[in-house]
């Protein structure tokens, strides 16, 4: 049982491997290191062609995730529910690690309020969502960047993690759309609740954007949930930038 399952998560990370090589004649920032403070500072992302050739290979691909400070780079697809993908890879067959996907709620143009992306915790390595528990160490948090990206055909979002906490499972952390009030006031909860201190100086707003990447606790509670939330700092496209001060104007 612990050859089959090495091997299928080797088999996983093969395959996804091969996915970013034959993406590399585009130019996709690399990850970035941790403790770096440069920011992405590469050459805007080709991302019609990139996500053009996802589409190729996954007419279900919506974007495309980079989670900065680690190799931590996926499609990620969306299907008419939440469980098809979540032990299918790319080429829809079977696979341990499955594939980051979006809820079946959300607009794939990443314009609801709040926008959850769901993905495996890797007990052992930081493939997937496993990556994500390191944020719960404040001294791994405070030298990241605190950055993902998720790119589709309209440009380059980055959003700036503010939050991490393990909400139940049946919290109302996953809804696309609220009134503003109540949004308002889960973004504050996560802000307030999270076990983490990213030094988050700004003032949340109703017109905010964010994305929160949800996964499943270290100690496999299955009450609860990890949740880590971002907000949008900016929209790259080869039109313009948008800023975070513009998309709450």
């Amino acid at each position: 049982e612990i050859g089959s399952y090495l091997w299928e998560r080797q088999h996983s990370n093969s395959q996804l491997s091969q996915i970013n090589q034959q993406l590399s004649d585009l130019t996709i920032p690399p990850a970035a290191s941790v403790g770096s403070s440069e920011g992405n500072k590469e050459e805007l992302v080709d991302y019609v062609a990139l996500m053009k050739r996802l589409k190729a290979m996954n007419k279900d691909t919506v974007a495309y995730i980079t989670i900065y400070g680690s190799e931590n780079r996926y499609p990620v697809l969306q299907a008419e529910d939440n469980d098809y993908y979540l032990r299918r890879g790319i080429d829809e067959q079977y696979s341990i690690q499955g594939i980051p996907f979006m809820d079946y709620q959300n607009n794939p143009n990443l314009t609801d309020q709040n926008t959850v992306l769901y993905g495996h915790m890797m007990y052992y390595g930081d493939e997937m969502f496993g990556v994500l528990k390191h944020f719960f160490d404040q001294k791994y948090a405070d030298e990241s960047e605190k950055l993902f990206t998720l790119t589709n055909e309209r440009g380059v979002y980055t959003y700036r993690i503010f939050s991490i906490r393990q909400p139940l499972a049946t919290d109302p952390y996953r809804y696309p759309n609220l009134e503003e009030e109540k949004f308002l006031g889960n973004l504050q909860q996560d802000l307030a609740q999270s076990e983490t201190n990213f030094h988050f100086d700004g003032t949340l707003s109703p017109h905010d954007r964010v994305v929160t990447l949800s996964t499943c606790t270290t100690n496999q509670d299955e009450e609860r949930r990890i949740a880590v939330v971002g907000v949008l700092v900016k929209m790259e496209s080869k039109e313009r930038t948008i800023t975070r001060e513009e998309v709450i104007d």
